[in-house]
């Protein structure tokens, strides 16, 4: 059964169950709080009260399952919970058919506090949630002050304005369902709504033609992905981007339909923010699979163009890549000539109705590699000369994807198309089997020598799936742009500043973020052309410590000491993302991904625990299982890390003999972690011999030259936390969560359910 949206229609009935001045996105310029002051003529006036809010777009989520529908895996793309803000009707978060659910929404790393809520509302397509309730907390993981049933789930549930910093919803589906959309509304006055979170803007972008193309296959970016790119751009004086995606139908596949009228004034909106930020955004269109030649066709695609431009488009392409994949094709003069008479003559008529309309064309011999598949590629390029001078011709340099590109590059392009190409830069595209394994590609922009620039017209990247990650990796590129002599520590230095200015919220603290997002960009530095994306320091360390067991000898408390930081913070990055101030969507695209990162901490940290068990003279039996089934819980997260190094350094640990070399690991002091309160430091030691004390996932925690852990929590919640020590004769580790309190009215008992 398909449930339609109907949240949207009703959420006004949500706020207005106790508010008079208008539903759930009404207008930001209503007055911001309740007024009670005389009129003109001195009589009082109706209090105005503000217009509930959707809470939903700038908390962290959270839910308990993700039950997988397109492979072996959840793809984060259209199965996370994350999909519920995405606003695209093909995504929505994938509960598991038989279990209790749950979906928390966690307000406290942004907002720091309980507000009030009004009410909270949803959408599904299938089966039918049961068993519904919402429970109200002031932070995640700690007892409810408010259980609610939710008896009939098709209607927003009315949440009276009670105070809580985290929203819990539990049910059960009996088959396949998918919740397309989650909301939760509030009218406190006093949330900073982070509505223009993005740079200064410091004037007219300094590289008008290089910027971003949305070119790739698979789920195109939502529009605010789109919104916060064009931000990031305008931020980083990057002028120009090509809306392409491959997968959307109305681009490609389906192109001789116009695009419905809501879609025309996302896109007007979105344009419209573009010119405003000096940034020229392109609409692609790509009709060579079927295009039949004759005048209809012509008409309908100059007929889809001036749709565009009736909305304030100046920026037009045409794709004729990629083509020979579902049409048969003959690539020859005759081609190119058809293709540049087709982009000449949509120019010319598109310029009618917009003098200042400017056009993008993009071969099927768009690379050196491709030139050399066909026999008449030469020719096909050849009779690109006839394109208008104004038309730029986009190129992606020896191979689709390169390793390295420099002027001399060029100079067969240049030769056969008569003008300076606009490279298309595959450089962190990561689509190309992205369905099976995941990659996230954030290397600092490499492999181009400087002469490039001159040699081309422009630098446009077709970026990663993962829009807000891609902004990252665009600040390097744009770090380059300005010196292509920086080194690569300070293009990263680069982009990491330029995303500090989408951070909002009681979780910011711009050197803990940037620390946290360094290292995220560590974790998976790669580009197009690796195999995977590899943390290097890692890998060095890992390499060290197998050397030093295969040696013999000593306990390698050495190569464990370099070894154990590096494990701590990978498992707790998600804890640290999910606690920063940074962006939402950006913490959405890194949490499958640091999810890995923490499975592959926790094999790690196995494998040395078993490691210490051998050179203790004992056989390890629990530590072995246990780094068996980290293994295995790190083979079902569907993203590659590196090359495997550790499950290599467990197969080498397990078949070490069982000898009693000295090893000793730091002994264990006190209990488990203390009650805690946002804003209140604790203190906690957890060995009383270690000689080194490392601790992540707690965000800001210090640790003294005695090994005690001081931290003050920015906000309550749950946070888990990651602790390794060692000392001379061995090492040691303990995973720990921290529930921390945080001021709020007062809670009704933990199993105490409010009755509607």
């Amino acid at each position: 059964m398909k449930r339609i949206r109907w949240w949207m229609a009703l959420a006004w009935v949500a706020g207005g169950l106790a508010c008079a001045g208008g539903g759930p996105g009404a207008a930001r310029d209503r007055p911001s709080g309740p007024t009670d002051t005389p009129d003109a003529a001195g009589e009082a006036v109706e209090p105005v009260i503000p217009p509930a809010r959707d809470l939903v777009p700038y908390a962290r989520l959270w839910a308990r399952f993700t039950s997988p529908t397109r492979g072996f895996w959840p793809h984060e793309a259209w199965d996370a919970v994350a999909t519920v803000r995405d606003s695209s009707p093909e995504t929505g978060y994938k509960p598991l058919p038989g279990e209790e659910n749950a979906i928390r929404v966690d307000l406290q790393p942004w907002l720091g506090r309980a507000v009030p809520l009004r009410s909270v509302s949803w959408s599904w397509d299938g089966a039918d949630p049961s068993g519904v309730e919402v429970r109200l907390a002031e932070g995640c993981g700690l007892p409810p002050s408010r259980v609610l049933p939710w008896s009939d789930p098709r209607l927003p549930l009315d949440l009276g304005d009670s105070p809580a910093g985290c929203i819990e919803v539990r049910f059960f589906v009996s088959a396949q369902c998918s919740v397309t959309a989650l909301s939760v509304w509030s009218a406190d006055p006093s949330v900073p709504w982070p509505d223009d979170a993005g740079p200064e803007v410091p004037g007219p972008p300094a590289h008008p033609r290089s910027g971003v193309i949305e070119g790739f296959y698979g789920l195109p970016w939502s529009w605010r992905e789109r919104s916060r790119m064009v931000r990031a751009m305008a931020g980083l004086g990057l002028g120009t981007y090509l809306y392409a995606p491959k997968d959307d139908p109305l681009h490609r596949e389906r192109w001789r339909e116009p695009y419905p009228d809501d879609e025309m004034d996302r896109f007007a909106a979105w344009n419209a923010e573009a010119r405003g930020l000096g940034v020229t955004v392109f609409f692609g269109v790509s009709p060579f699979i079927d295009f039949r030649g004759d005048e209809e066709d012509y008409r309908t695609l100059l007929d889809k163009a001036l749709q565009f431009a009736a909305r304030g488009f100046t920026g037009f392409a045409l794709l004729a890549d990629d083509i020979e994949f579902e049409a048969a094709v003959q690539v020859d003069g005759a081609l190119g000539g058809t293709h540049a008479d087709l982009a000449n003559r949509l120019l010319a008529d598109l310029r009618a109705e917009a003098p200042d309309a400017r056009m993008w064309f993009v071969p099927t011999v768009y690379s050196d590699e491709r030139l050399a598949r066909w026999p008449g590629a030469s020719e096909y390029l050849e009779a690109l000369k006839a394109l208008d001078p104004a038309i730029e011709v986009l190129w992606t340099g020896p191979k689709t994807s390169c390793a390295t590109m420099s002027a001399g590059d060029m100079k067969t392009v240049r030769d056969l198309v008569g003008r300076e190409p606009l490279i298309w830069d595959n450089f962190w595209a990561n689509d190309g089997g992205d369905l099976f394994m995941g990659r996230v590609l954030l290397a600092p922009f490499s492999g181009r020598s400087a002469d490039l620039v001159g040699a081309v017209s422009g630098i446009a990247h077709n970026l990663s799936l993962q829009g807000a990650l891609s902004r990252l990796a665009l600040g390097t590129f744009a770090g380059w742009l300005e010196d292509p002599t920086r080194a690569p520590a300070a293009l990263v230095d680069r982009a990491v500043a330029a995303e500090q200015s989408f951070a909002i919220g009681a979780g910011r603290d711009p050197e803990r973020d940037a620390r946290t997002l360094a290292f995220l960009m560590a974790l998976f530095e790669g580009f197009a052309v690796d195999p995977y994306p590899r943390f290097e320091a890692f890998e060095q360390a890992v390499e060290a410590l197998r050397a030093a067991v295969a040696g013999g000898g000593e306990v390698p408390v050495a190569q464990a000491g370099t070894l154990l930081p590096l494990l701590a913070r990978m498992g707790g990055i998600p804890s640290d993302l999910h606690h920063s101030g940074l962006d939402a969507d950006l913490v959405d695209d890194a949490w499958f991904p640091a999810d890995k990162a923490r499975a592959e901490a926790m094999v790690g940290l196995w494998t040395l625990a078993l490691l210490g068990e051998r050179l203790a003279g004992r056989e390890g039996t629990e530590a072995e299982a246990r780094a068996v089934e980290a293994l295995d819980a790190s083979s079902r997260n569907r993203f590659l890390f590196g090359p495997g190094s550790l499950a290599v350094l467990l197969d080498e640990v397990r078949a070490l003999p069982v000898e009693d070399r000295g090893f000793r690991p730091p002994q264990r002091a006190g209990s488990g972690p203390p009650a805690c309160a946002a804003g209140t430091a604790v203190s906690w030691r957890g060995w009383a011999d270690a000689t080194h004390v490392e601790v992540a996932g707690l965000p800001g925690a210090q640790v003294d030259a005695q090994g005690l852990a001081i931290w003050t929590p920015p906000h309550a919640g749950t946070f888990e936390a990651v602790v390794v020590a060692w000392s001379d004769a061995g090492w040691d580790f303990q995973v720990l969560t921290w529930l921390c309190a945080g001021e709020s009215a007062p809670r009704l008992a933990a199993d105490q359910t409010f009755q509607e």
